[in-house]
């Protein structure tokens, strides 16, 4: 669980002033992404048994480490700094 939150902090730093919108988009598209692969894993395991789906597995993993290796090198955004407002004239 603490992965998926730091991958949502990840891409809320990344969108700026947009924080809900691209929180809303990627918490959207993980649990969409999770049905066709959840699918796909029964579909290895009823064809190719624990030996299929442990294939199966180890490419889903293989290709999430390559995605989190190029992210890595992903320069940060810088944190915006706050400047105070003057107070108005009298």
């Amino acid at each position: 669980m603490g992965f998926l939150i730091g991958l949502v902090s990840w891409v809320e730093r990344r969108a700026g002033s947009a924080k809900a919108h691209a929180s809303s988009i990627y918490l959207f598209v993980y649990y969409l992404g999770g049905s066709p692969w959840g699918a796909t894993g029964g579909l290895f395991y009823s064809r190719f048994g624990w030996t299929g789906l442990v294939a199966f597995v180890a490419g889903l993993t293989s290709a999430g480490l390559l995605v989190a290796w190029r992210l890595y090198y992903v320069v940060p955004l810088s944190i915006p700094q706050v400047v105070p407002m003057e107070p108005p004239m009298p």
